[in-house]
């Protein structure tokens, strides 16, 4: 579920967008989606931020996007994946994506939750 969307104009639209394709038809909880700053001259944010949460046994649907994002575990387990390569995480871990790098992440745990920050920029 998305929750506190925050955009501003129409050059946001971006944002709404990411996050919509990202929550996999409700799947992953999100929220506190905010843009952190403006990109110089323009209102587009520059950097923007939520929290996501997977269910047991849920994943991430495999995704690239022309942003860089940065991914900090905050509890759960899970298996982190970046352009085939596959390894496992768990809480504190980072996980960073290049843009246009194909991503997932899985929720290895058959009883909790996978919850992380997601921290996206141009």
């Amino acid at each position: 579920m998305l929750s506190q969307l925050i955009a501003t104009s129409e050059e946001d639209q971006h944002v709404h967008d990411a996050a919509r394709s990202f929550s996999d038809a409700n799947r992953i909880r999100r929220s506190g989606l905010a843009p952190l700053g403006a990109s110089p001259g323009g209102s587009q944010p520059s950097i923007c931020a939520s929290v996501a949460e997977l269910a047991p046994g849920d994943a991430v649907d495999p995704h690239d996007h022309q942003e860089h994002e940065l991914w900090l575990l905050i509890s759960g387990r899970g298996e982190f994946e970046v352009d085939g390569q596959v390894r496992n995480v768990s809480e504190t871990s980072l996980c960073y994506m290049a843009p246009h790098q194909r991503h997932t992440i899985r929720n290895i745990s058959q009883d909790s939750a996978l919850k992380f920050i997601s921290i996206w920029w141009d």
